[in-house]
């Protein structure tokens, strides 16, 4: 009797397609948010790879706190006024949907009227072999998906919001394989630790691309106001003064940056029209901040001369900020 037997070749195949882990392993085709056309979207704050009370994102940096199980994609006020699409970052079925929560809640209730609301409006996706993913503080009414509905890479879900536990607008993606939540940037199968080499769901060429590249420092905003914001948050909220200004009763240059540490040396400046020093500071910063805020200005005396004022910001910090280790910036406004 004659026997089939398969070629090695198709054999081979026939046993990985059995083993879809093996050839088939979970990864993200798409990024979980459209950043086109914003004026900021950044990763605010990562998984926190360390096991115990501290907090160290995958580069072993710190931008993440204790406990945070998902990766923060921020983007400005305006941007999610203007509606910012969250996308499916791989193919899969809704698990399950939730809307109708409001955006700033946390800001006007705290986070006791939150409880077992902490993700806002949101929206869980399995993918096979126990993988999930989700994508919380969406926009209220924005959720375009339902229930047991099948969704394709790069999807819309909804829009960017601020609903649940929300200190800033952006979206919240968290993967889980199981009831385990695990750092996308490293995969499922690594240890806890920061600087452990793994295997990302993102390709390295997505790596690679902006707003995934890795940037422990960066900027957040930067312009002129009349008076000292309140917060962070405020300046970010709010407006600044136009390009062209009138001729307020002072005159400050702002700027909030992300991920400052202890030990940046801080500077800014205002100039005048002549290239005149008008207002300098200057500090050694002394604590690890997620965000901050640094302003300069000086109030007007008589009426400000005509011309273009500039204000310049300068971060230095030995390492890791690229060449030379500095953030450095300018804005220009011009008074009739």
């Amino acid at each position: 009797m004659t026997r089939f037997r398969l070629p090695l070749s198709a054999l081979l195949l026939w046993v990985l397609l059995l083993r879809p882990g093996i050839l088939f392993a979970f990864h993200f085709d798409s990024l979980p948010i459209d950043c086109t056309g914003n004026e900021l979207c950044i990763i605010q704050n990562y998984f926190d790879r360390d096991p115990g009370s501290f907090a160290r994102d995958h580069a072993c940096g710190f931008l993440t706190y204790d406990g945070h199980e998902g990766t923060d994609f921020r983007v400005s006020r305006a941007d999610m006024e203007r509606g910012v699409p969250v996308l499916a970052v791989a193919d899969g079925m809704v698990r399950a949907v939730r809307d109708g929560q409001s955006d700033g809640e946390m800001s006007r209730r705290g986070k006791g009227a939150l409880r077992g609301r902490e993700a806002g409006n949101a929206v869980a996706v399995t993918h096979g072999d126990g993988f999930e993913t989700q994508y919380s503080h969406l926009r209220q009414g924005s959720v375009r998906v339902k229930t047991g509905e099948r969704v394709r890479a790069g999807q819309v879900l909804g829009l960017v919001g601020q609903s649940g536990m929300a200190d800033f607008p952006h979206v919240e993606l968290l993967v889980r394989r199981g009831r385990t939540a695990f750092c996308p940037f490293v995969g499922p199968e690594v240890g806890p630790g920061c600087a452990v080499k793994g295997t990302p769901l993102w390709s390295e060429e997505r790596l690679a691309v902006a707003p995934l590249a890795y940037r422990p420092t960066g900027l957040l905003r930067a312009g002129f106001v009349v008076k000292p914001p309140g917060s962070v948050n405020h300046f970010l909220d709010n407006s600044l003064l136009p390009a062209r200004g009138g001729d307020p009763d002072a005159l400050l240059f702002c700027v909030a940056v992300f991920g400052t540490r202890t030990g940046d040396k801080i500077s800014l400046r205002l100039l005048g029209p002549d290239g005149v020093v008008l207002a300098r500071d200057a500090l050694d910063f002394e604590r690890t901040q997620a965000q901050s805020m640094f302003y300069v200005g000086r109030k007007r005396n008589n009426r400000w001369p005509a011309g273009t004022y500039r204000g310049e910001f300068l971060l230095q910090r030995p390492g890791d900020l690229g060449e030379g280790g500095t953030l450095r910036l300018s804005r220009d406004i011009v008074l009739p």
